[in-house]
């Protein structure tokens, strides 16, 4: 345990507990059912080895949604 005080006044205390954990095994994981996406990647690369293209949907319509954006805000 530690105490420190500061220099405006106030105390903290850390406290450090060590313990040992039993390791339960692991699941079987099934790798056909995973998938994650990188969304600022430049490609999508699928389990099967074939490559898209990142069609960047967002990026493309965010002029759009920002003038929409703006005109909802505006009839609040």
């Amino acid at each position: 345990m530690t105490v420190s005080k500061t220099k405006s006044g106030k105390y903290y205390v850390s406290i450090f507990i060590e313990e040992e954990l039993e390791v339960s095994s692991l699941k079987e994981v099934h790798c056909d059912a995973i998938a994650a996406f990188d969304m600022s990647a430049s490609e999508f690369l699928v389990g099967e080895g074939k490559v898209f293209s990142n069609p960047r949907f967002y990026r493309s319509s965010e002029t759009s949604l920002r003038k929409l954006h703006r005109q909802v805000s505006r009839k609040k």
